[in-house]
């Protein structure tokens, strides 16, 4: 069911939340508004939460245009798979996953228990290989195993690829820049 608002686009909370996101240049992404309540209450302010059923490239630039770092809190294991297989990239914000199967949004929700996890939050590609390896020891048959790791090298090579790319984008930047300010 589509949103009668365009939730495709919607972050619950971001209205309460830019500020410190903004001072912060990181946002923390649960998975629905009574969590965003739950974290506010516990006094993390820089807690969204997307308005449609899962994380969209519209919300996460959304995010990219306050900060360059979002945590995103994984309610389960099924979500977290969701999430790694499909990935909403946007450039110039990176992304992190941080699993956390208790339910994280009542108000039972203590600060420190925020604080566990938004502290295991790992990069997205580092938790894409981690899941790869997971399915790997699952796999039953050689051939499964061998598809797997053939996935897995694909990962690795295309963040590297990622990484490379936004290094050289960064280096013609700055010549650009130190050209631009030369008297």
């Amino acid at each position: 069911m589509t949103h009668p608002l365009g939730g495709g686009r919607l972050l619950y909370g971001i209205g309460q939340a830019r500020a410190a996101i903004a001072r912060e240049g990181a946002a923390l992404v649960v998975p629905d508004f009574p969590s965003v309540i739950a974290w506010h209450r516990v006094g993390v302010q820089t807690a969204v939460a997307p308005a449609s059923a899962g994380l969209t490239v519209d919300q996460v630039a959304t995010l990219a245009r306050f900060g360059s770092r979002a945590v995103v809190v994984s309610p389960d294991q099924d979500t977290t798979q969701e999430l790694l297989t499909n990935p909403p990239t946007v450039r110039g914000i990176d992304l992190y996953v941080a699993e956390s199967y208790r339910r994280t949004g009542g108000p039972g929700l203590t600060r420190d228990e925020a604080v566990r996890v938004a502290r295991g939050a790992v990069p997205f590609p580092e938790a894409r290989m981690g899941a790869a390896l997971d399915s790997y020891r699952d796999a039953p048959t050689p051939t499964e195993r061998r598809s797997i790791m053939a996935a897995a090298v694909w990962i690795e090579v295309k963040t590297a690829w990622g990484l490379a790319a936004d290094q050289a984008e960064i280096d013609a930047l700055t010549a650009l820049s130190a050209t631009c300010n030369t008297p």
